[in-house]
């Protein structure tokens, strides 16, 4: 008698399409996509399925409040509840700039915004490493927010590896600047499948000045990962 399997994670490959980005949409076989707010009214790029939508500064800037606050938020929740209710959501991305230190103003901020927006798939992406202690880590959990986990390794200025969940999705993000080819992507193979036996959802989105940059990335991310299930599937262990 065959033993019970664990359900797969669900992961997928796709690209941050960057700001104002008016070329071609077209991802062929990555229907995964993070878009800017702005850029989030219906249509939607065509075979989008899986979709991150990268809120603005209304959200991500300490100093907005009152209507123009209302008025996005608003806005958000409707365009959000249409494709969560559709499964076409796969998150709410809240990537904050670099000058958005720990600091109480900024502390009090994201918790307004987390209450706001709760009930929804929500990632917080922090470029300052300040965010990165335990505190924080357990305020996440107890929200059932993601970290956004940078693709990375350290440079000085971040830590070199932040392999954990915060909820049940996990949500990498890799610059286009900072990955080489197969290389440094080989190296993170077995880290997505430590980490995939931690969600049950597994997004990988690649970003950078060229959108057809990105997809390469994503391309190439995701035939390394078949890669490795089909040696997993063989019984062999991956290289």
């Amino acid at each position: 008698m065959k033993e019970c399997e664990e359900p797969a994670t669900d992961i997928q490959f796709g690209v941050a399409f960057p700001e104002g980005y008016a070329g071609p949409s077209a991802c062929p076989g990555l229907p995964t996509r993070e878009v800017a707010l702005a850029q989030g009214a219906e249509p939607f790029p065509e075979g989008t399925c899986d979709l991150s939508l990268r809120l603005g500064a209304a959200f991500t800037d300490p100093s907005s409040a009152g209507r123009a606050y209302d008025r996005a938020l608003g806005a958000c929740r409707a365009l959000a509840a249409g494709l969560l209710s559709n499964g076409r959501l796969s998150a709410l991305v809240l990537e904050f700039p670099e000058t958005f230190l720990y600091a109480a103003s900024e502390r009090r901020h994201l918790d307004r915004v987390l209450r706001d927006l709760s009930g929804f798939p929500l990632v917080a992406a922090f470029p300052d490493r300040g965010w990165y202690s335990s505190r924080v880590i357990e305020a996440l959990k107890q929200r059932d927010v993601s970290l956004c986990l940078p693709g990375f390794r350290g440079d000085g200025d971040m830590p070199s590896c932040i392999d954990l969940a915060t909820s049940s999705l996990i949500y990498v993000k890799f610059r286009t600047r900072w990955w080489k080819g197969a290389g440094l992507l080989e190296s993170w193979i077995p880290r997505l499948e430590a980490l995939s036996a931690q969600a049950d959802r597994l997004r990988v989105l690649f970003a950078g000045e060229s959108v057809e940059t990105a997809a390469e990335g994503a391309r190439l991310c995701g035939e390394l990962w078949l890669r490795r299930k089909m040696l997993r599937d063989a019984g062999r262990k991956y290289p």
